[in-house]
């Protein structure tokens, strides 16, 4: 099964909006939060795990940038279990904003 669910910083809220006809082609679930990390979890079917934190934001300039990459089970779940504590506890679900209001329309 492939799943992608992506969480944006609420203060890119503009940028995700202009974006948004793109946002909904690829990707099946969008959140909204307090949340500036840059974090790609990958699991294949396999099992197998990537974990991935950059500093990095696109961000025009001349900065020194930092990443992390894991293949450790142990390090993708603990991350895994942050992004759904995130995602449940502490986010909008922008996909369902839009539904809401499309019907309502």
């Amino acid at each position: 099964m492939s799943r992608i669910n992506l969480v944006l910083d609420h203060k890119a809220t503009n940028k995700t909006l202009k974006l948004w006809a793109f946002i909904t082609q690829v990707i099946e679930r969008t959140y909204l939060a307090d949340n500036h990390s840059k974090i790609l979890l990958v699991k294949s079917e396999r099992g197998d795990t990537v974990s991935v934190i950059t500093s990095q934001n696109l961000t025009r300039g001349n900065r020194h940038e930092s990443a992390f990459i894991s293949t450790s089970p142990e390090i993708f779940a603990n991350l895994h279990a942050q992004v759904n504590d995130l995602i449940t506890n502490h986010s909008v679900p922008l996909h369902d904003l839009f539904r809401e209001r499309l019907a309502a329309d």
